[in-house]
């Protein structure tokens, strides 16, 4: 008895040091991913303002990035615009005229956090698929439910 007890005690005090582990980690991953990035203030600005600003000059070089459109203006300032546009090569052919330099930004990747949070939720369709989900099928040996149509007996008139 004193020996089982003694083996609890120790999986007890293995499973709170996991645990303490993996939220010290959980907090390092999110400080860092935080952090990570955010060098420069970014002033968002309205799709027609930024257009105004190409059409003058004042902006100096933009990146696409989706939907995003973050740029810098001629007196250094930093921007991000979010584009309507589904086609750019209007504003390509207006940031040519106007000498503005730009380029585009690879899809950004999801945070190493986010990856491990997704793998870790179960995914029903994947475990329906192995047999994983069929505990309501297990007494019947995995043979499907039969449906019984049970008819009303008929008055006699």
């Amino acid at each position: 008895m004193l020996r089982s007890h003694s083996r609890f005690r120790k999986l007890n005090d293995l499973a709170k040091n996991v645990v303490l582990w993996i939220v010290i980690a959980v907090v390092l991953a999110t400080v860092v991913s935080n952090f990570n990035g955010r060098s420069a203030v970014l002033h968002e600005m309205p799709y027609s303002s930024f257009l105004e600003h190409v059409k003058d000059g004042s902006v100096q070089q933009v990146t696409f990035s989706g939907d995003k459109i973050s740029g810098v203006r001629s007196n250094g300032e930093t921007f991000v615009v979010y584009n309507p546009e589904t086609d750019n090569s209007a504003l390509i052919g207006t940031l040519q005229q106007n000498g503005v330099t730009f380029s585009a930004a690879p899809p950004e990747r999801q945070g190493i956090l986010m990856q491990l949070l997704i793998s870790l939720v179960p995914d029903p369709v994947a475990d329906r698929r192995l047999g994983l989900l069929h505990a309501a099928d297990a007494g019947r040996g995995g043979r499907p439910r039969r449906h019984v149509v049970r008819q009303e007996p008929r008055a006699a008139c």
